[in-house]
């Protein structure tokens, strides 16, 4: 038997979660949460193979609370169901080691289908949430060349690390990070780091 938490701020979701797991013989559900502090509190306290995590929610989102996981407790499958559609949203969850997504549009079918695929060892993107990135795929503007230096100063400022920071980070000089910083936003052709940051997601770059 599979052990799952699941994680949102609507109490009606969750209740409707939990009633839907519960009827299935291969689940059992050894948590509720709210926010994404209370999902790392129960991970200390619970052995879990699967969290079902929405993105939007207080003390932590969806997005921060996946980064921790990864690194504190890689064993877990992580399936984002978000109301979230932007393809930067499925992309930021799927490139930060999530197994699955799944649009809160959609039924039962597809959640059931996204644990048995993930308990498998592979990775589940509902219909709607393929049909948004076919569709970011088709409409995508031709990706602008990056270095391999640069897409790593790309991800820093991303995380809204200053200048100062990555050149001590990655060990080169502050004159060094300005000036990739200047390339990206001319290659990408945007004016601010913000613009660049945003990009870079919608394209699934970072």
């Amino acid at each position: 038997m599979k052990k799952i938490i699941i994680a949102d701020d609507h109490q009606v979701l969750l209740d409707g979660l939990e009633s839907m797991l519960n009827a299935e013989e291969d689940f059992e559900i050894v948590a509720k949460c709210t926010n994404g502090a209370q999902v790392l509190h129960r991970l200390k306290e619970n052995e879990v193979d699967i969290l079902l995590l929405d993105i939007n929610m207080p003390r932590m989102n969806g997005i921060a609370v996946t980064e921790q996981i990864r690194k504190e407790y890689p064993e877990v499958k992580i399936i984002a169901l978000s109301m979230y559609k932007q393809p930067s949203y499925i992309n930021r969850m799927m490139n930060l080691g999530a197994m699955g997504y799944i649009l809160k549009d959609e039924g039962k079918d597809s959640i059931l289908a996204a644990l048995q695929t993930v308990i498998n060892g592979k990775k589940y993107l509902s219909k709607s949430a393929k049909e948004v990135i076919r569709n970011q795929k088709l409409n995508a503007p031709k990706l602008p060349g990056i270095t391999s230096r640069e897409k790593e100063v790309l991800e820093l400022l991303s995380d809204g690390l200053t200048s100062s920071e990555i050149a001590k980070k990655l060990f080169i000089s502050y004159h060094t990070v300005q000036s990739h910083r200047k390339h990206l936003l001319r290659k990408f052709n945007v004016k601010n780091v913000s613009a660049l940051s945003s990009m870079a997601k919608d394209m699934g770059i970072i």
